[in-house]
């Protein structure tokens, strides 16, 4: 048996080490079995974090325990599109997250509980960390000509702009002097100015990003449109995580990946639908066809009969969450968005399907798989309902073979190519993956018993898409360079300030404010006045962290501006 824990989530900005991957090793009763979408123009191979835009596509996987058994992670990860770089970093995270919990009492069931709930988020707050870091690049890299919101949001004045000025005199010139409640409002419009100053930018970016959109030829999506090269913001991938340990399963997932636990009961192998957790059912999947989706789908006043004939994109995808996509979840239904919050109010979600169970002595086997390899089962000609009976008799053959998983993938192939005969078909089938778990292996051997007892995997080589040990360290290493350099900018961000920056713009600003009461009410209230004045420097001189703490230090030397 092997077994798994996970470790409490841990913030994207703190440090992690790698010492503890030294324990884990691959399990020798984890067989795996993985297709390549071949690419033609695709020159490396290898299963590393960098150049993962220009490798072939296949699906990632993890088959990791530690030395002593205590806990296990097998997980699945399928790529959406080409680019491998969510993917990668989907595994990879996984490992470094789990990698950091200890077994020292019994607060790891719930360290695992937090991890299996979180981790999703922490791959996208990766995702995008790599963003800003990718768009930092090609800011620093580009002539210094060329403006940042040039390089990276071209023509979008909007997002390049600042405004704080006129938006605080437009809030406070709404102040009313008829009692005292005008010390209140001038304290809560202070607090919230920058954020309606957001929200306003941000509209106004997403109706320009809409036309630009609309406008681009209908080749080229909307993220390389305003986003371009940036392949962090565009990368996307599916997950399906277990963490085994002596006495739990704990699952979580996003996305359409398909799981099958396959119990033994007295030498019957079965897939049990009543009492114990199974992730085949249309119902288990976020996609349109969901029951549970469709209902939080028009929640968000999203037309799902629409979405169901269409698709949410060109490429009529019906998931309804995955990892990654930050393009999408940024841009695509935020154009028409009221405010900040309601843009983040995207369909499309990472959060994850998480569950635990208790690991049972009839428990067999754990099956993953990728849609793909789901569809391509269902084109054999086996109808739906019989999947589950017709997999068992095919796992029951595998048994036998050197490798299940390599043998049920390449039976389902063969019958696949029997029944059709679509270069098309054939095409859309490339990229697939299957991992196949054996929990249990007989102490005693019976007739029976012996029958279904398994040999260890002991095939040296990694699998095509297998994440290693080795990856991992190097993984968390990077990182640790790149938070390094990063707390070393913010440092000089703060000792000297930020250089202030000449704004052109090539449209003039609509006057929507009265500045006739805005000087007033400056001349009126001296400390309002001060605030006024110390707000636009510290813009313009000191970083965010900064102006938070030196705001703070003057309302709480000028208490009359914050309410009782």
């Amino acid at each position: 048996m092997a077994a798994s824990s996970a470790a409490a989530a841990t913030p994207t900005n703190i440090r992690t080490t790698s010492s503890n991957l030294s324990n884990f090793i691959p399990c020798q009763h984890t067989f795996v079995a993985t297709r390549t979408k071949q690419d033609p123009s695709s020159s490396n191979n290898e299963n590393t974090v960098e150049n993962s835009s220009q490798r072939a596509t296949v699906p990632r996987v993890c088959r990791l325990r530690t030395n002593d058994n205590a806990m296990a992670i097998y997980a699945l990860v399928d790529p959406i599109g080409t680019s491998m770089l969510a993917s990668d970093v989907c595994v990879n995270m996984l490992v470094e997250q789990l990698s950091k919990v200890s077994f020292d009492d019994d607060t790891y069931k719930e360290r695992i509980n937090d991890i299996m709930q979180n981790v999703s988020y922490e791959i996208e707050n990766r995702l995008l960390q790599m963003t800003f870091d990718h768009a930092e690049e090609k800011i620093t890299s580009a002539p210094s000509s060329v403006s940042a919101a040039e390089k990276l949001l071209p023509s979008l004045d909007e997002a390049e702009s600042g405004a704080f000025l006129f938006a605080t005199v437009e809030q406070l010139s709404k102040v009313s002097f008829d009692d005292d409640t005008y010390k209140e409002r001038i304290n809560d419009i202070m607090q919230n100015v920058s954020y309606e100053i957001e929200n306003r930018l941000l509209q106004m970016t997403f109706d320009h990003a809409e036309e630009k959109i609309t406008s681009a030829p209908s080749s080229v999506s909307a993220a390389e449109k305003l986003l371009p090269s940036l392949d962090e913001a565009e990368s996307g991938a599916f997950l399906f995580a277990t963490t085994v340990t002596q006495s739990y399963i704990y699952f979580a997932y996003v996305g359409t990946i398909r799981a099958f636990l396959i119990s033994n009961n007295n030498g019957d192998l079965i897939i049990d639908n009543k009492n114990r957790p199974q992730y085949f059912h249309t119902s288990s999947l976020h996609t349109i066809d969901n029951e549970d989706e469709c209902r939080r789908l028009k929640n968000l006043d999203v037309d799902v009969n629409q979405v169901k004939h269409e698709g949410f994109d060109k490429n009529h995808s019906k998931f309804t969450r995955c990892i990654g996509k930050l393009s999408e979840k940024l841009l695509s239904s935020a154009a028409s968005a009221n405010d900040v919050n309601e843009a983040r109010c995207n369909p499309l979600i990472c959060e994850p399907k998480v569950s635990k169970c208790k690991l049972l002595p009839t428990d067999y086997a754990l099956v993953m798989m990728t849609d793909k390899f789901y569809k391509m089962y269902l084109k054999t000609g086996i109808p739906e309902n019989e999947i589950p009976s017709d997999f068992i008799r095919l796992f029951r053959e595998s048994i036998k073979s050197p490798d299940p998983a390599e043998y049920i993938l390449r039976t389902v192939e063969q019958s696949f190519q029997s029944e059709n005969n679509s270069a098309n078909d054939d095409s859309d089938m490339q990229d697939m993956g299957l991992i196949i778990h054996f929990f249990h292996q007989p102490k005693n051997a019976t007739q029976s018993s012996t029958s279904l007892s398994v040999k260890p995997n002991h095939i040296r080589r990694v699998f095509n898409g297998e994440v290693t040990v080795d990856e991992v360290r190097k993984f968390i290493n990077k990182n640790n360079e790149i938070q390094e350099k990063r707390e070393k900018n913010r440092n000089s961000s703060t000792n000297y300030g930020h250089q202030r920056e000449v704004q052109s713009h090539s449209n003039s600003i609509e006057p929507f404010v009265r500045f006739d009461v805005y000087e007033k009410l400056l001349k009126d209230n001296e400390e309002l006045h001060q605030a006024n004045d110390l707000i636009t420097e510290l813009l313009y001189t000191q970083s965010t962290s900064m102006i938070d703490e030196k705001l703070t230090e003057f309302l709480r030397e000028h208490p009359s501006l914050k309410c009782d």
